[in-house]
């Protein structure tokens, strides 16, 4: 409401409330009749203004809504006619007041059939209209029944305009509340007073009929204070009233079952007043006849419509009987292959665009991989669609049981596959599920006539967001990559981004190389001796080496990888049994080293590697003690490996951490962890000349060691100043080029006494 309607309305509603109220006071009595004039008038007329003005303020159902305006503007008509009628002193029954109150209903009533005829299909209109003729049929059989004890001696006409009042109204009322059930319509706040209102309507002017009939009204009372409240109702509903069709299918299918009862509802209660004009009234006149032939015609009209609604709930249910039949026939075959089962490009498009919206939200990566069957034409046209379709079958299987749930599978065209992967780890995650799927496809076919290894596959991929920011670029991109590999290298697999393919390609090629290298004897190891502060060896650390093809393999490429794949575990055993075989050689002769190993973290994760490393050394004949266990900084702040790191110690090998600095564990976990040794990190080392800060680290470790009875190992010492530095602040072993690089155990074994210092 606007600013000067909401004055009007609530000036009116003050009216109306102060009129009630004082024609209510006893000490007013002699004023009620006139104070009822005036509540009724505000009241009805604010009730058309308020129609009016719902009217003008909305576009949807003109017609009807000026319909409902008529109805609103007959009663407020009505009550200015009787109010001059009651100043006159002129009180004819009926009269012209009557004659205008009467047209509220019929107007009303013609609306709402507007309405019917705009929202209800053609073949509901019928049903619709056969209800709200029975039930106001209904409605007048029980008025004309209640009203039959005191109606002898009333004129026809008389008695006739008494009986249209609640028949009209509460005719109306059936109809707007059978209206949300025959158009489906969402039961809105302003409908349903819209209903009530109309319906207290007619139910005062019935109350007041009856009263009218036993000459007992009273002004003031309770009811005529209704009458002004349903108006106010009525208007309040009428200038903010909007229909809706509900968009919910269970909705419609309760809506259909209210239909259902009604014609049964309209019987019951027929056949209830024929009752109750037979047993309780008894009387033969002409309402009796009237009230009796309108019970007939409401059972007539429950039967027409219930025959009606027979013939329509059959034929509902033999299609809706068809519809389930068929629905799920009809969704797979709208969102899936029909040879493989597989989700079509639609589904797939879907699933893409969601995984998208994730994969920005939480930051991750997706790819997706386009996998074509190579020759597959050639295997249609050489053995036949039926042999190919068995094909694409199977390879569905084998794909479908590699992934698992990991991810989405679909077919896009006749040998056209795509593969959409969530929350990718990495790009060489994508090249080994890539890898996989190529190994797959490869052992022999059930189709006995291929023969094996008669078909491939090629594969491209794309990711995103490392080389597509949405979902369609991926897919361009996965098919710009697919028909790249095709033309370059057909039955691999290639990225977007042909970089991605080289780095992938040779990361591969080195994890497949790598599982072999003990078998192949491609590592080596190298040992670098550790040096006491007079230049004697006192022992060496291992190091691993990887040499094939006349290539050497830095450690820092292939040691990230066997710890991603798992190799670590057994290369580290390897490793440790290699240094215990080499030490127990130089003990044989007569050189006694400590020999330092590097251990990973993922070795320190398996259950029995205490139990494994205490067999390698017993079956060399040697002790724990002999082999310092060398693990990182960063690698003890895993509670995981606390255990087992506790059993080392206890089993009695040395614990020394490697490139101490660099980590992030506090003094507080240093002073409880079970270590004995530090070994500082080269990288300050190699800074001491330069850089103060370098060398105030270096002096602070090893004060830190000594106050904790922790020896200390300085690595990548080169010079003769930084030997000296370090020296003189108490460190314990040295170990760099300054003495000796890392060279093959056969090298070493030739310079041990004289860099043991023995004769």
């Amino acid at each position: 409401m606007r600013g000067t309607e909401k004055a009007v309305f609530l000036a009116g509603i003050v009216i109306v409330l102060t009129s009630m109220m004082a024609g209510a006071h006893p000490a007013l009595q002699d004023w009620a009749s006139v104070l009822d004039n005036i509540h009724w008038t505000v009241a009805f007329g604010l009730s058309a203004l308020l129609a009016w003005q719902g009217w003008r303020h909305h576009d949807d159902h003109r017609d009807v809504r000026l319909g409902l305006v008529a109805g609103a503007a007959f009663i407020a008509a009505g009550q200015l006619v009787y109010a001059a009628q009651i100043a006159a002193g002129w009180h004819p029954f009926p009269g012209p007041a009557d004659a205008l109150f009467l047209c509220a209903g019929p107007a009303w009533t013609f609306a709402l059939t507007r309405l019917l005829r705009a929202l209800a299909p053609p073949e509901a209109r019928y049903p619709a209209l056969l209800d709200i003729a029975g039930g106001a049929i209904a409605v007048l059989t029980i008025t004309l029944a209640l009203y039959l004890p005191g109606a002898n001696g009333t004129a026809p006409v008389a008695l006739a305009v008494l009986v249209l009042y609640p028949v009209t109204l509460m005719s109306t009322a059936v109809m707007a509340a059978l209206l949300v059930p025959a158009l489906r319509l969402r039961l809105t706040p302003t409908h349903g007073f819209l209903t009530a209102g109309i319906l207290g309507y007619g139910l005062c002017w019935m109350e007041w009929n009856r009263l009218a009939l036993g000459e007992v009204q009273t002004a003031g009372t309770l009811l005529n204070a209704l009458f002004s409240l349903n108006a106010l109702m009525v208007g309040l509903a009428l200038r903010f009233w909007r229909v809706q069709v509900h968009p919910a299918g269970s909705y419609h299918h309760r809506c259909d079952r209210v239909m259902l009862l009604l014609p049964l509802l309209a019987m019951t209660l027929a056949a209830s007043v024929m009752a109750y004009l037979l047993f309780v009234i008894n009387q033969q006149t002409l309402v009796h006849t009237v009230v009796l032939t309108s019970c007939i015609i409401v059972l007539v009209l429950a039967a027409i419509r219930q025959s009606l609604l027979v013939g329509v709930v059959e034929r509902l249910r033999n299609a809706e009987r068809a519809v389930l039949n068929n629905e799920e026939k009809l969704h797979r075959l709208a969102h899936y292959d029909n040879l493989t089962g597989l989700p079509n490009r639609r589904v797939f498009e879907d699933r893409l665009h969601h995984a998208v919206d994730v994969a920005r939200s939480n930051n991750s990566r997706i790819g997706m991989l386009m996998v074509n069957l190579d020759h597959f034409k050639d295997i249609n046209d050489l053995y036949g669609h039926a042999v190919g379709d068995r094909l694409l079958c199977e390879a569905t299987e084998r794909i479908r049981q590699l992934l698992g749930n990991t991810a989405t599978l679909s077919r896009f065209s006749a040998d056209e596959f795509a593969i959409l992967v969530e929350d990718l780890p990495s790009r060489h995650a994508a090249a080994q599920l890539a890898a996989d799927i190529l190994a797959t496809l490869r052992p022999r076919w059930t189709a006995h006539d291929l023969g094996k290894n008669v078909i491939g596959a090629s594969i491209g991929i794309s990711l995103l967001p490392d080389d597509a920011s949405d979902g369609k670029a991926l897919m361009r991109n996965a098919n710009l990559a697919l028909h790249h590999i095709k033309r370059e290298e057909r039955g691999n697999f290639g990225f977007h981004l042909e970089s991605y393919t080289e780095r992938v390609r040779e990361r591969m090629e080195l994890v497949a190389r790598l599982r072999d290298a003990i078998d192949n004897d491609e590592l080596i190891l190298h040992y670098q001796p550790q040096m006491d502060r007079e230049r004697h060896m006192v022992g060496a650390e291992a190091l691993l080496r990887w040499r094939f093809d006349d290539r050497d393999i830095p450690p820092d490429r292939f040691i990230p990888l066997a710890e991603e794949t798992g190799l670590i575990v057994p290369i580290g055993l390897w490793v440790l049994d290699q240094v215990c075989a080499q030490q127990a050689r130089w003990r044989e002769m007569g050189h006694s080293l400590q020999l330092s190993v590097n251990v990973s973290v993922r070795q320190l994760q398996e259950a029995d590697f205490v139990a494994q490393a205490l067999a390698l050394v017993r079956a060399h004949e040697a002790e724990p003690q002999d082999i310092i266990l060398e693990i990182t900084e960063s690698q003890l702040l895993h509670d995981s490996v606390l255990e087992t790191v506790q059993a080392l110690k206890t089993a009695g090998f040395p614990l020394s951490i490697d490139d101490f600095g660099t980590g992030q564990s506090s003094l507080v976990k240093l002073r409880t962890l079970p270590v004995s040794e530090l070994k500082i990190d080269r990288a300050f080392v190699k800074d001491m000349a330069e850089a103060e800060e370098a060398r105030k680290i270096c002096s602070t470790i090893l004060s830190l060691a000594r106050n904790l009875a922790l020896s200390v190992v300085a690595e990548g010492v080169e010079t003769e100043a930084q030997y000296r530095f370090l020296a003189a602040h108490g460190c314990d072993r040295f170990q760099g080029w300054l003495f000796s690089p890392a060279v093959p155990a056969d090298q070493l074994g030739t310079q041990l006494p004289s860099l043991t210092g023995e004769p």
